[in-house]
């Protein structure tokens, strides 16, 4: 993963403050041992028996490329400083709802 740190840009609009890259490998470089619950879609075996809940705990159980810390994705009308304000509180406000579920 690549990180820039940016601002505003000339016309007010919120700049990326995080900007991501892939790196080539053969295992994940996001992977946290017990964070992201193991799914068929980012599960790397496809005969594993998958249980609700069950979570990854080691690297070679998930796909290299797969999301596992979430993502969030915004149009360019939301790409403001206040639109950015406003998407953030209401991801935590959902968040002190229902605790984020990484799978």
């Amino acid at each position: 993963p690549l990180v820039e740190e940016t601002g505003e840009d000339d016309h007010g609009e919120a700049q990326n403050d995080e900007l991501y890259t892939y790196l080539a490998s053969e295992t994940n470089l996001d992977f946290i041992p017990g964070r992201a619950n193991l799914t068929k879609y980012n599960c790397r075996s496809s005969t594993i028996d998958l249980q609700p809940g069950q979570k990854a705990v080691n690297a070679a159980q998930v796909k290299p490329y797969s999301n596992l810390c979430g993502l969030v994705a915004i149009g360019s009308e939301w790409n403001t400083i206040e639109g950015e304000a406003q998407i953030k509180e209401a991801i935590r406000r959902a968040g002190t709802r229902n605790l984020p579920s990484l799978d």
